[in-house]
């Protein structure tokens, strides 16, 4: 959660909301990777994923699941709203039956190897950075 941390706050992201058993700040293995970061990005915490997702919809925003799924959509040939809120599955379990039912798509990156995903952080940061660079956001500090 830390790596999340620090890449939602280098990727400008609004807001990051935590759900179930995932970290938490204050934690200090979260806070070595994070570099400061967790006390600059705000955050929520929900019991339950889909509470999380209920409420980014009620907020106005498209939601999108990060998924391996075979019938995911490529992140690379999709279109993603501007005003969406991701949700990062479990590391293993991946995004739940529930929340992706609550889903408006779900998206994968393409994998080219033996290996069918990346682990939870990298992909979070993949998938940030290519909005980024669809909103045409100019480079920052």
């Amino acid at each position: 959660m830390g790596a999340i941390f620090r890449t939602a706050d280098c990727a400008g992201l609004e807001r990051i909301d935590l759900c179930g058993m995932t970290s938490r700040p204050p934690n200090p293995k979260l806070a070595k990777t994070a570099l400061g970061a967790e006390s600059v990005v705000p955050w929520r915490c929900f019991e339950y994923a889909t509470e999380a997702v209920i409420e980014a919809r009620l907020e106005g925003r498209a939601i999108v699941a990060i998924e391996t799924a075979e019938e995911a959509r490529s992140l690379y040939e999709c279109e993603i709203p501007n005003r969406s809120a991701l949700v990062m599955g479990h590391e293993v379990f991946g995004v739940s039956p529930e929340v992706l039912a609550l889903a408006d798509t779900s998206v994968r990156i393409p994998m080219l190897g033996a290996k069918s995903s990346l682990n939870v952080a990298t992909t979070f940061g993949v998938v940030a950075y290519e909005l980024l660079r669809r909103s045409g956001s100019k480079e920052g500090r």
